[in-house]
């Protein structure tokens, strides 16, 4: 890894960090996603880096996932020693957003170096099929793009939350295109939100 060029750490959040107002198996599954990144990311904590934390979907209190998210990874990220600052990116709400984000910050920005991007495992198979169809996009090395996804086991207890769901939801993509089927996600969160904010943003 290019010691000379920061480290670009992009990681996705799943709704609210609370375990007050959140179930037991979507506190202990984000629980475990955050320390999997963690212990992931210590043996980079001497590398220079920047973190981007994507997820804008807002809480009953109106709090950003980032907003709520955040905090907790800081403080877990210094227990190991890692304490640069978190950058929100709360413009994203749905998983292509973010990976195309992602991808366009990384190339826009930061020519060259390294990056990862931290998922749920579920979810793990459509970032990287999204990597690849931006990447084809950006006249990228498609293989390279997917090779920098990273997942982490979460626990979830939310019906978007299994590998079939999200198989079926990239078969619409491929069918109808990613354009269409996320334009129809963000518009149904967006509705949801304005109502009644949902507490956890699963994508």
């Amino acid at each position: 890894m290019k010691q000379n060029k920061p480290l670009i750490i992009w990681i996705n959040c799943y709704g609210a960090w609370d375990p007050k107002l959140r179930n037991a198996v979507e506190t202990a599954g984000y629980h475990a996603y955050l320390d999997g990144i963690v212990h992931a990311l210590e043996p980079f904590k001497n590398y220079p880096k920047f973190f981007y934390l994507s997820g804008g979907m807002l809480d009953q209190f109106g709090q950003s996932e980032c907003a709520t998210t955040g905090p907790e990874l800081s403080l877990r990220l210094a227990k190991v020693g890692i304490h640069e600052p978190i950058s929100f990116d709360e413009q994203s709400l749905t998983t292509p957003s973010i990976v195309r984000q992602w991808m366009r910050t990384v190339i826009t920005e930061y020519e060259g170096s390294d990056t990862i991007l931290f998922c749920d495992a579920v979810r793990g198979d459509i970032n990287k099929n999204l990597a690849r169809y931006f990447a084809q996009q950006y006249g990228q090395d498609a293989d390279v793009w997917q090779g920098r996804i990273f997942s982490v086991d979460r626990p979830d207890s939310n019906p978007r939350s299994t590998r079939e769901y999200q198989a079926s939801k990239w078969d619409r993509m491929v069918k109808e295109g990613v354009e269409v089927v996320e334009a129809e996600e963000r518009d149904v969160r967006l509705a949801a939100q304005k109502s009644l904010p949902e507490l956890g943003g699963e994508k």
